[in-house]
């Protein structure tokens, strides 16, 4: 009876241990096989679009998340990193840094890049009236910077937006360009509310999703998921 008992513990022991060790097969199986889709941080102000894109995967069967990286180092991460499977938003113009990657050609956001001039004289409507100015922006807005250098205008990147606004108000720069949809809400009423500043529309940017070539075979599911999805719900 003592031997029997022995050996039926002991069998239990062995299959309660493959248990474990095939629940955690299994664990790892699956986070391997869900998507990872690198995002900027600052995208965390925006949930509507992270969440519908989301939705656009799943409508497809494909389990995705998102990875929030520094603006600048989400794009290096995703040209870099083999983990990555898709970068959630940039702009047609980033096509030729991401260069392994197919861009979804259905934009999911629009932004507003608005130029706030130091007072209410002091406008800035288009790049080439900025052009005798000091200017500061939003590290890794590789759209901005690009434009900035095209026309010769001096610049400072900076760590957060709110550090751009101290830096306006302090008349450490001439003017910030900024897109009012990615600001914290806090940041935005200051903004509006403050009537010692002019604020000018220089330009409208649309943004699309960026997928890994090595999954180009669900491209047209995902472009018509995307498509249905963000219809309509394109943010201004």
């Amino acid at each position: 009876m003592d031997f029997r008992r022995r050996f039926l513990h002991r069998s239990f022991n062995k299959i309660y241990i493959l248990l474990l060790f095939f629940s955690g097969v299994l664990s790892a199986e699956s986070t391997k096989n869900t998507f990872k889709i690198t995002a900027p941080d600052i995208a965390a102000v925006l949930p509507s679009v992270e969440n519908t894109l989301l939705e656009s995967y799943q409508k497809i069967g494909v389990d995705a998340e998102i990875v929030r990286l520094p603006t600048i180092r989400s794009l290096a991460t995703a040209n870099n990193s083999d983990w990555v499977d898709a970068e959630l938003v940039r702009s047609a113009e980033l096509a030729q840094n991401l260069i392994d990657y197919i861009m979804i050609p259905i934009p999911i956001l629009s932004l507003s890049m608005r130029s706030y001039g130091n007072n209410v004289n002091q406008c800035f409507s288009t790049w080439e009236s900025i052009k005798s100015s000091k200017v500061a922006f939003l590290r890794g807005f590789i759209s901005i910077k690009s434009r900035l250098i095209k026309h010769n205008i001096e610049f400072l990147e900076v760590e957060t937006n709110e550090q751009a606004l101290a830096m306006l108000q302090a008349h450490r720069v001439d003017v910030i360009i900024i897109s009012e949809k990615l600001l914290p809400e806090t940041v935005r009423s200051r903004l509006e509310n403050n009537k010692n500043h002019c604020m000018k529309e220089l330009e409208v940017i649309e943004l699309y999703h960026f997928i890994r070539k090595r999954h180009q075979a669900i491209v047209p599911q995902l472009t018509q998921a995307i498509k249905e999805s963000f219809t309509g719900k394109v943010i201004n």
